[in-house]
């Protein structure tokens, strides 16, 4: 299973390299990276037999697509580098807050932390 996963995200990784870095160079790149690696983390999900971690694939698929968005989001409309950071975070926070995937009571547990 282990050597699958492994194939599974070589595969993926290198066939989206070569799609994505002529188009959009260091970031391509990285968007490569984290499709093997979620095609990897979609391969373990499906051959589990814990059910408790199939509810782990509609938070993961949301959050990484704000996450996505919210970077892609920030570079089209600010030139400024700490405004696309800026941006970027507000941007995923927003995300993350309507599609409920962070809840304002959450954020006592967070500030529980420090």
């Amino acid at each position: 299973m282990i050597f699958t996963a492994f194939g599974i995200t070589l595969a993926v990784n290198v066939i989206a390299d070569i799609i994505l870095i002529p188009i959009f160079k260091n970031e391509g790149a990285a968007i490569g990276y984290l499709a093997g690696y979620m095609a990897q983390t979609v391969y373990f999900i499906i051959r589990n037999d814990v059910k408790e971690l199939n509810k782990i694939v509609y938070p993961l698929l949301i959050c990484t697509a704000c996450a996505c968005l919210s970077i892609f989001g920030a570079k089209l409309l600010f030139t400024n580098t700490w405004a696309q950071v800026s941006g970027a975070v507000l941007f995923n926070i927003v995300g993350l807050l309507v599609t409920m995937q962070v809840r304002y009571s959450d954020w006592e547990e967070i500030r529980s932390f420090g």
